[in-house]
């Protein structure tokens, strides 16, 4: 016998049958059962042939059958809110489906490699099918009325929802990640461990030199200051610096250059396993008197060095003096660090940290070593007391009273303090550069006294050095 060609009332798409035969059907698409009817049959292709349409349109629902059972009468109310209701259930089913058969229909188009498209894609498209659905489907019951022109339902605003962005830039968030591009990469004979900090220009590692396995610092310039060539120069005249000076209180640096295969400017220093001052104070507050004078006596010895090549630090703080655990001090980062042996003119330039600026540096005069004595003087100050010496709501704010304000005494925010070392303090915060030590060597000179002094005689306000004061620094009050 001929096959017969149906429609699913369901899904609305043909199925054929090979026999004609009473009883359920199945769908093969989408799994209804039905009894079929002679208004399930599909209608015959354009042009005479006798097979029937295997596809339905997805432009437009398929047209119903001519034969069917006879029309509702309008007038009935019954039998429009039945029709009403019919058609709202047939509309939302033909949306759906053709939703549904463009998202099989993409699927089984596109390539075996290429991954299937993500549900959220298409999801948008799906509930604007749906709205537009209801629409049409309210549109087809209402009644027509004789007073007014039916109005056309205006169509929903399109919502579309933004990705989430993050708030910081994509530089930051390079930097910030929780897997570093970098940690686990070899480079120039390095293997890059783990990220120990960073900054405004850039980050510090751990890292392990292969050759003589031992840990170093590799400190890398920023990403997006790749191509800014006066950052390049900074790093490069640090690491220049650096190499000039030959001290145990100076970080030492080993190399610089550029590594191509990771597009990165590096410099490999002195891996210093300890903490600065500032996460020092951070843990404790502020220091024992000992302590902290002797901290400041060791950066005082190696700035000393430093001076004697004609270097100026000008960024002294507790962020760049570096403690080990076996007490030894170093200073580190020279980016601003100044010649003023070979006269660049750099030194009269108004850079710094205005919390420990000398008053000539806030004015933008030449300087010369005992702008950076002022500098460990402010920093003495805070290791003893535990704060600042100038606060203000902005950095001029800050650099007014460094000119203008004289230093407070640090007995009044410490009780008990050595009068002698509340002195060595003050000499070395004065305003006038002629009130101040000569160099780092006589500041050097009156901290190893006064330090011997106190150790040897606990008394004369001041409690007797006890494990409190130097809790994590053992046996180093003796070095050099």
């Amino acid at each position: 016998m001929p096959s017969v060609v149906i429609i699913c009332p369901r899904c609305h798409r043909h199925v054929h049958l090979r026999q004609a035969r009473v009883g359920q059907v199945q769908c093969p698409h989408c799994g209804h059962r039905w009894v079929p009817r002679r208004s399930h049959l599909a209608p015959l292709q354009p042009g005479g042939d006798k097979r029937r349409l295997n596809t339905v349109s997805l432009s437009a629902p398929p047209q119903p059958s001519p034969v069917g059972p006879p029309a509702a009468d309008p007038d009935s109310p019954i039998d429009a809110a039945t029709n009403a209701e019919s058609s709202q259930r047939s509309a939302r089913t033909r949306a759906r489906m053709r939703v549904r058969d463009v998202l099989e229909q993409s699927v089984s188009d596109a390539p075996a490699d290429v991954p299937a498209p993500a549900a959220p894609s298409s999801e948008l498209g799906l509930l604007d099918a749906l709205v537009q659905a209801d629409q049409d489907a309210a549109a087809q019951s209402r009644p027509p009325s004789s007073q007014s022109p039916t109005r056309q339902p205006s169509p929903r605003p399109r919502v579309r929802m933004a990705p989430p962005q993050s708030s910081k830039p994509e530089s930051q968030r390079f930097w910030r990640a929780q897997q570093d591009p970098l940690v686990g990469k070899e480079m120039r004979g390095l293997r890059i461990e783990r990220k120990i900090g960073e900054g405004g220009m850039g980050a510090v590692y751990e890292a392990i030199q292969l050759s003589l396995e031992r840990k170093v610092a590799l400190k890398v310039l920023n990403p997006r200051l790749r191509g800014d060539a006066s950052f390049i120069a900074k790093l490069e005249a640090e690491a220049k610096i650096l190499a000039r000076i030959n001290h145990n209180n100076i970080l030492h640096v080993y190399d610089f250059g550029e590594d191509t295969t990771v597009s990165i400017y590096f410099m490999v220093m002195e891996y210093v396993d300890g903490s600065d001052l500032t996460e020092l104070l951070q843990r404790r507050g502020r220091l024992g008197q000992v302590e902290a004078l002797e901290i400041i006596r060791q950066a005082a010895l190696g700035l000393d060095a430093a001076a004697q090549n004609g270097i100026i630090h000008r960024d002294l703080k507790p962020d760049n003096i570096m403690i080990s655990k076996e007490g030894v001090c170093k200073v580190s980062d020279f980016g601003l660090a100044t010649d003023i042996s070979i006269g660049t003119g750099d030194a009269a330039a108004r850079v710094g940290t205005p919390a420990f600026m000398s008053p000539e540096q806030c004015q933008g005069l030449p300087l010369d070593v005992r702008s950076d004595v002022y500098s460990l003087g402010c920093t003495a100050y805070v290791a003893l007391t535990g704060h600042l010496p100038f606060e203000g709501e902005s950095p001029m704010d800050i650099m007014i009273q460094q000119r203008t304000t004289p230093p407070p005494l640090v007995g009044q925010d410490r009780p008990g303090i050595d009068s002698e070392a509340e002195a060595v303090v003050q000499r070395m915060m004065a305003k006038n550069p002629q009130d101040r030590y000569p160099s780092m060597a006589a500041v050097a000179e009156s901290l190893k006294a006064l330090v011997e002094r106190l150790l040897n005689d606990p008394s004369g306000g001041t409690a007797p050095p006890t494990a409190e004061m130097t809790p994590d620094l053992p046996s180093w009050l003796n070095e050099e």
